[in-house]
């Protein structure tokens, strides 16, 4: 091989592992993605409960078998139980622990908010 070829084959080297470092840098992880599905379908679920139990916040989250009975209690990757906490009687939050909150702030949509820095959605029903 040339110089002038081992040049070419480490340029294209180097310009390679810049775009896998760039393209895995901007992306959630998988189980960051399912992480946020399910505060997702939990925030549906607590708003469910709700529903059914004329309009008070549960206290705590328990399976309820009108409101997503597949809905996940806990992270399927690490077993630990989702956060929940009733603020007041009309605002609550989901948390989760993720890898990597501010790459899936985005795919928070519908009621509340969510904040990266605590892994945590807060939702209101008076909103």
């Amino acid at each position: 091989m040339t110089p002038r070829n081992i040049l070419i084959v480490l340029g294209v080297v180097v310009v390679v592992a810049f775009m896998m470092a760039q393209n895995g840098m901007g992306r959630a992880t998988g189980g960051d993605k399912t992480r946020m599905s399910d505060l997702r379908d939990l925030s549906g679920f607590v708003y469910c409960t709700a529903d059914l139990n004329d309009g008070a916040l549960p206290d705590a989250l328990a399976p309820f078998e009108h409101c997503g009975r597949n809905t996940r209690l806990a992270d399927p990757a690490t077993g630990t139980p989702y956060g929940y906490r009733k603020i007041d009687a009309l605002t609550y939050e989901v948390c989760a622990d993720f890898e990597k909150p501010e790459r899936v702030v985005d795919q928070w949509y519908g009621r509340g908010s969510f904040d990266p820095a605590t892994g945590c959605a807060t939702v209101s029903r008076g909103e």
